[in-house]
């Protein structure tokens, strides 16, 4: 499914292309209708009005540019159609095969979902109450308006031809081609989100699970919908807006899936051979290298595949992944699964060997990557010396770039020194601590407070003196042994510390 969603994605980028050429077609057409009029018309080398209004030149030439457009549109309607059409029934007869094969359902599938594809499927699709054939034509209207009004201001003003040109070409840049890109992007989502549908239907499912794509441009509405379970027949419309990369999965349970496969080996697409994983990561490399992908969503792509490759030779644990995500995804929800990676694999680096030592040490990773990128060691079991080379370190690197971690042997939350630490460089996005226990916490600036180290360690301290006689209290009546009383003590002043500076602060129990 995972290999399937980024075919789908490179597929995209064909269509999308195919229909910017056919555009990029009917602009150059009209602009060389445009110039042949020109060539009748000219004087000194600019349009001439008096000679344009003979013979209802004008009249001419806004038949000529409607009938351009009018063929782009039935060419442009009539392709969706058709391409929209094969992906709906290539896709059907994927999801079909994954759900047999990979999934283990036992299922008849006989044939494609009975309907006459193009009319009840393709037609009948509407996103925000228009089909595609309404947007195309509204888009049409719209396209032949602009041309008009760009050639005839242009004749009007009596310019260079080539400025009649440029403004043509500007249409192409900035209104036409984004039109083409949201209007492709959106019903091929569309089509592929219902030949989804359709099968799980015809296979009796009766949940599907909410896919969105989480990154930088994800919507707050999508992605607070990530991984919810609605029964089949009830889920939210895909896709939700224009450009919309959700998808809906099968959810599995155990009435519609046997016991011998599982959510691990339907990662691993086993389905899918060795040399097809090298032909993908070929083609992700040769779009991002031609920019029909930004080169981040090509590395991300990439990784993707790498990291099924690893699964199959069982360097990669998907089972553990899922643990590290769920655990470590609490701390920072806002980073990207290698980050998450990295980031447990640091904090099983300090743990292990504090405990063994009992004392701290502290480990870097690179946001974006989870690398680790420095290490101090320490003989001490309350502090890490940071050396001349670290402090050089911290002060050359990216804002925001960074991740600390250490352990604390007490278990205990963030002393006043790791807080003026995270405030002294903008490298670090974020400080975290692995107790010995097995607690973790986690504090970042955010778009909170960056004060001195002076002023955090002033509120530390008074925090800790105003909220320290009640934990004493309750040790002395017996209550809490004085280690309990620091781990909760710390854990409240720090609570008070972070909402004082407006940061962020998590603590996740083991």
């Amino acid at each position: 499914m995972i290999i399937r969603k980024i075919e789908n994605r490179l597929n995209e980028e064909v269509y999308v292309q195919k229909y910017l050429k056919m555009l990029h077609g009917t602009i150059d057409r009209i602009d060389k209708g445009v110039m042949q009029i020109f060539a009748r018309v000219n004087k000194a080398g600019k349009w001439s009005n008096k000679e344009m209004a003979k013979y209802n030149r004008n009249l001419i030439l806004r038949e000529q540019i409607r009938d351009e457009i009018k063929k782009y549109k039935t060419s442009f309607v009539s392709g969706m159609r058709n391409d929209l059409e094969k992906l709906y029934k290539g896709e059907s007869l994927f999801t079909q095969k994954l759900l047999k094969t990979e999934l283990n359902i036992k299922k008849s599938f006989t044939h494609l979902p009975v309907q006459a594809v193009k009319t009840q499927v393709v037609d009948a699709i509407k996103i925000k109450g228009k089909t595609m054939a309404d947007y195309i034509s509204k888009y049409s209207t719209d396209l032949v308006f602009r041309i008009e009004q760009e050639i005839f201001d242009s004749i009007a003003l009596g310019e260079n031809p080539r400025k009649t040109t440029r403004r043509l070409k500007d249409i192409y840049s900035t209104m036409a081609k984004h039109r083409v890109d949201m209007t492709t992007r959106s019903w091929t989502n569309a089509i592929y989100n219902q030949s989804n549908l359709d099968v799980y239907e015809q296979a009796e499912l009766k949940k599907v699970r909410y896919l969105a794509t989480l990154d930088a441009v994800t919507c707050p509405i999508c992605a607070a919908d990530h991984n919810k379970i609605y029964i089949l027949g009830k889920q939210p419309f895909l896709p939700r807006h224009p450009n919309c990369r959700c998808a809906y999965s099968p959810y599995i349970d155990e009435e519609l899936t046997g016991p011998a496969n599982s959510y691990e080996n339907w990662l691993i697409e086993s389905s899918i051979s060795d040399e097809e994983l090298e032909r993908i990561l070929k083609r992700i490399n040769n779009y991002t290298e031609r920019g029909l992908i930004l080169s981040g969503e090509g590395r991300h792509l990439e990784k993707i595949i790498e990291n099924i490759i690893l699964m199959r030779m069982g360097i990669i644990d998907p089972v553990r992944n899922e643990k590290i995500k769920k655990i470590f995804g609490q701390l920072l929800p806002d980073v990207d699964d290698q980050t998450l990676y990295g980031l447990a694999d640091a904090h099983k680096a300090v743990g292990e060997r504090g405990r063994v030592t009992g004392n701290e040490f502290a480990v870097t990773i690179e946001k974006g990557t989870g690398k680790k990128t420095y290490s101090l060691t320490s003989n001490k079991a309350d502090q890490v010396e940071f050396t001349e080379d670290f402090q050089n370190y911290l002060q050359n690197q990216k804002r925001d770039s960074i991740i600390a971690v250490h352990n604390h042997p007490c278990s205990s939350s963030f002393s006043s020194t790791d807080l003026g630490v995270m405030c002294s460089y903008n490298s670090i996005y974020a400080i975290t601590v692995e107790g010995h226990n097995g607690v973790k916490y986690m504090c970042r600036i955010g778009s909170g407070h960056r004060p001195t180290p002076g002023i955090i360690e002033y509120n530390y301290n008074l925090f800790e003196k105003l909220i320290l006689g009640k934990y004493l209290n309750k040790v002395h009546q017996g209550k809490l042994t004085i280690d309990e009383a620091g781990f909760k003590l710390f854990h409240e002043v720090m609570t008070e510390v972070a909402k004082m500076f407006n940061w962020e602060y998590r603590r996740v129990l083991p």
